[in-house]
């Protein structure tokens, strides 16, 4: 590495040993697979719920570098998009609403939960790679 000077006449030399991309792939992957269920309940806690098949449907699934949660209902892109989503529920909703009966439904929950819990997921994520 290059000298960096600290302070008056004291000098330090810094070498950095790069990482290898692969291994560094390999440790975020370890901590997706670990957090893959919190982040998968976390989503759920914000998911419309009637019958509770769309939230009972959800499925996580991991990639190189990514996770995905699937809900994989017929109408869980429709739940996603619309309706009010934290009023009423199966046996006092209006035809023509996706209203839910939990109370901290959100309109496209699996973004919402992200924005809400994404920094938690990230510190969890970092301490699984710190620690090897």
């Amino acid at each position: 590495g290059s000298p960096y000077r600290i302070g008056d006449g004291v000098m330090a030399n810094v070498n950095f040993t790069p990482i290898p991309k692969k291994e560094i792939e390999a440790l975020f992957n370890k901590g997706l697979f670990a957090i893959k269920e919190q982040v998968l309940n976390d989503c759920n806690r914000y998911c419309k719920v009637d019958t509770g098949a769309t939230r009972d449907s959800a499925k996580p699934e991991l990639g190189d570098m990514e996770l995905t949660i699937w809900w994989l209902t017929d109408y869980a892109e429709y739940a996603w998009f619309t309706g009010k989503p934290n009023r009423g529920n199966s046996n006092n909703r209006k035809f023509g609403t996706a209203d839910s009966g939990n109370p901290n439904a959100q309109l496209q929950w699996g973004e919402y939960a992200g924005r809400k819990h994404g920094r938690e997921w990230a510190l969890q994520i970092e301490r699984v790679m710190n620690s090897g």
